[in-house]
């Protein structure tokens, strides 16, 4: 089973992570390369490395940059850029406005009403990875 993907955005336009699939379990990566597990079927075994991280989800091999943030989840990769932010998942690359907020992921593009999100072009990318926005809680 292919990976499946799915990038959150706050509705100010703040990267919050990506979830990735891999085989029947579901991971989390945040903006800045910590994993996750999210839900997990039990008949999915996971291995770990002599440091105690993830290396096997399945037949999934989770790997980790020098810097030891997650770079890739069975087919999943996950890149970095400059500001040490999520820059691609999977096929689709991340971009930021000047200011920090998310302008596009893949092909979708995000524009922008007084710092909140107004329109996303699609909920996909071309690629196949969800765009879900969120709207924060708040607390009373």
């Amino acid at each position: 089973m292919a990976a499946q993907q799915q990038v959150y955005v706050s509705a100010s336009g703040d990267l919050l992570g990506a979830y990735v699939l891999a085989s029947s379990t579901r991971v989390h990566v945040s903006n800045n390369g910590i994993l996750s597990l999210i839900s997990r079927d039990y008949t999915d075994e996971l291995t770990y490395d002599y440091r105690d991280r993830l290396e096997r989800i399945g037949n999934a091999e989770v790997s980790y940059d020098f810097r030891g943030r997650v770079e890739q989840i069975g087919s999943t990769r996950i890149g970095y850029g400059f500001r040490d932010r999520i820059n691609q998942i999977g096929s689709a690359e991340v971009a930021y406005t000047a200011r920090g907020k998310v302008s596009q992921i893949g092909d979708v593009m995000l524009q922008y009403d007084r710092n909140l999100i107004e329109t996303i072009s699609a909920n996909y990318t071309s690629g196949g990875v969800r765009i879900v926005v969120v709207q924060p809680r708040h607390r009373l």
